[in-house]
């Protein structure tokens, strides 16, 4: 029936409960009411609580028996117990005062490396100072470099000038030392001719005396055929005189082509000059295209030799600061072609310059440099974009800077801060430039420091000297971004102009050769003019001593000598006077030639003169800058000695500091 005794609840069909009732016993039932009721286990749990407690009662009886052993055991454990607990105890303290021991020592090495560090940190922002001052002064020397640099291409500018003057100068110094040595030759000549001369008369007067005591104890009849023979003796005079005035005539001609001759030669040494000018022209010329035209195919090569490959390693190394920017010229566009060259000259070496931020990426690129074989300067600059428009003058003026596109901002701050390039004007007239640098009370207008013309001309420089300065113009290039078809057509063009100009000098130069080597065979007519004229001279000469000899043939022999050897000398004076005055026309020719030379020598002098006073004002300046370098240099040397000593006591407390962190691990190690 599925009845479930230990169940209190069991729910019976009708059918099942009639057999159930039909089928059990009251003993039965009674059995199931224990069960479902629970009271068969309690009557079974409460026989098992009577066995404990009687085995417990037997347990309690015979531990009774032994408590006294076991408490007596108990105490003498106890005491065993507290002893080992101070025994323990005092382990544990020893342990514990053992620990702190090797701690404190820890610490106290720590103590040590931090003391050390400290001393490292205090020597090390030394030498961070000792760094910084270095750099500055480094600095300050490469400024200085960069200035002298300038001022001695200036200078070496003024002194090219001097080779055109030189070549000029060579001519007449070699005309002069020839002069000299015929005026010399002159001189020598002239003092022989007087003491000859000054004999001569001596014993012509001596002679004269000698006749008229002769010739006052004789008398003398003239005859109709003596008379004759002085007759014929005074109209060959007279023809002598006649040619005599022909020769002097002559003699002034020749002056005259003479003087015409060195005016000409003057003339053909200055064509001469201005045809070697030239010819040196169309070389510079001819140079500069070859170069535009290199630049065709290599745009970099403008800047100098090696930018380019030294470009390409920039891009592949890793830089501190920021990448190197350059060449400057690379960012610089101009505004208009025709102030290419004076803007290409006033900037020219910032345009090949590079700039970085710090020291080390200067370090770094120069090594670059060195091994591409660039020679471009290296500037180390800040990045700060400051406010320039307060320094700039009035904007009527047109300025380097305004004439220029510059596409970073960076490179416009670098120009701005090494060449001021927003307080330098340009003009096209150099009248406009001088009225415009006088025009504040006689100064310079305000915010600007120079002037410069569209043809190369400085314009009241602050330095001193001539208030307008031809400059040194570089050679074109395509630098300043400028498209280099017109340059190279701007230099063909310039380069037909220098021929042309060429052709035309070379053209007049040969004209004067002509006019000159007419003008000598002029003077050689003349000269064999003057020779025919003496020798009429000396055969009329010649027929008056025949005629005064048959005169003297009348006379005592004595008186007839006399007068004889009177006409030789008489005749030997006026040869000498001859002699003496063309001695001395050639003389005052060739001074007056001196004269001539000397003065354009002077002239030449006095430019090189004021060019070599410009060009050593310029480098005394360049000399000043020098020796501040020294100073800056003494002063690097001063630091870095003083750094070397800071390195070696840094050197010292970073061993002692190794020493000291290897007992701090050795102390820990034990510590631990």
């Amino acid at each position: 029936m599925a009845i479930q005794v230990d169940n209190p609840i069991n729910i019976l069909s009708q059918d099942a409960a009639r057999e159930f009732l039909a089928s059990t016993s009251p003993d039965k039932m009674y059995h199931f009411f224990l069960k479902g009721t629970q009271l068969f286990q309690l009557r079974e749990d409460l026989e098992v609580v009577r066995q404990a407690i009687t085995r417990s009662e037997a347990s309690i009886s015979r531990k009774k028996e032994v408590l006294p052993e076991m408490k007596a055991e108990k105490k003498r454990w106890e005491d065993h117990y507290q002893d080992m607990s101070q025994a323990r105890d005092i382990s544990t303290r020893m342990e514990q005062l053992s620990c702190q021991m090797a701690w404190a020592m820890v610490k106290e090495a720590e103590s040590e490396v931090h003391t050390i560090d400290e001393g490292i940190d205090v020597f090390q922002k030394k030498m961070s100072k000792i760094d910084q001052k270095v750099d500055a002064e480094k600095e300050a020397i490469d400024a200085i470099n960069q200035e002298a640099e300038e001022l001695n291409n200036q200078a070496q500018g003024q002194l090219a000038q001097l080779e055109p003057l030189k070549d000029e100068r060579r001519g007449p110094m070699e005309q002069l030392e020839s002069t000299k040595a015929t005026l010399r030759s002159f001189k020598q000549t002239e003092n022989e001719i007087n003491a000859e001369a000054r004999n001569t008369r001596e014993r012509i007067e001596s002679l004269k005396r000698d006749i008229t005591v002769e010739r006052d104890r004789l008398v003398d009849k003239d005859s109709a055929g003596r008379e004759r023979l002085r007759e014929t003796i005074q109209d060959l005079e007279a023809e002598v005189a006649d040619q005599e005035a022909e020769i002097s005539n002559l003699q002034e001609q020749q002056k005259t082509l003479e003087d015409r001759s060195l005016e000409l030669r003057d003339s053909e040494k200055q064509l001469k000059q201005d045809v070697e000018k030239g010819r040196r022209q169309v070389e510079r010329v001819k140079t500069g295209l070859q170069e535009l035209t290199q630049q065709t195919s290599d745009q970099m090569s403008a800047f100098g030799r090696g930018v380019k490959d030294a470009l390409m390693t920039i891009k592949k190394t890793q830089w501190s600061g920021m990448e190197p920017i350059g060449p400057i010229g690379k960012f610089i566009k101009l505004r208009d072609p025709k102030w290419s060259q004076v803007i290409e000259t006033i900037l020219n070496k910032p345009l090949n310059s590079f700039l970085v931020e710090t020291h080390a990426d200067r370090t770094k690129l120069d090594a670059i440099f060195r091994r591409c074989g660039c020679q471009s300067q290296i500037v180390v600059c800040k990045t700060e974009l400051f406010d320039y428009s307060q320094g700039e003058p009035d904007k009527d003026y047109l300025t380097v800077l305004r004439a220029l596109h510059i596409s970073n901002e960076i490179v416009k701050r670098q120009l701005i801060n090494l060449n001021r390039i927003e307080q330098i004007i340009l003009v096209e007239q150099r009248s406009v430039g001088d009225k415009i640098m006088s025009s504040n009370n006689g100064g310079f207008p305000q915010n600007v420091s120079a002037c410069y013309s569209v043809d190369g001309y400085s314009l009241g420089a602050r330095g001193g000297g001539l208030s307008t300065q031809a400059i040194f113009l570089v050679r074109p290039s395509s630098r300043l971004g400028e498209d280099i078809s017109q340059a190279i057509a701007r230099e063909k063009q310039q380069l037909i102009e220098q021929n042309q100009k060429l052709k035309e000098a070379q053209k007049a130069l040969n004209g004067m050769t002509q006019e000159v080597e007419a003008l000598l065979g002029e003077h050689k007519r003349s000269g064999i003019a003057e020779r025919k004229c003496r020798e009429r001279i000396n055969k009329a000469n010649s027929e008056i001593q025949q005629a005064r000899e048959r005169l003297q043939s009348d006379e005592p022999a004595k008186i007839a000598a006399l007068e004889s050897e009177l006409d030789s000398f008489s005749e030997q004076l006026e040869s000498i006077q001859t002699q003496f005055r063309d001695h001395n026309a050639q003389q005052q020719a060739k001074e007056s030639e001196l004269r001539q030379i000397e003065s354009d020598i002077a002239l030449v002098d006095q430019k090189m003169a004021a060019i070599r006073d410009r060009a050593d004002k310029v480098r005394r300046a360049a000399d000043n800058k020098t020796s501040q370098c020294q100073t800056h240099s003494t002063n690097i040397d001063y630091w870095n000695t003083k750094r070397s000593t800071l390195e070696e006591k840094m050197s010292a407390l970073q061993a002692k500091k190794m020493d000291a962190e290897a007992r701090v691990s050795e102390v820990e190690s034990e510590a631990r």
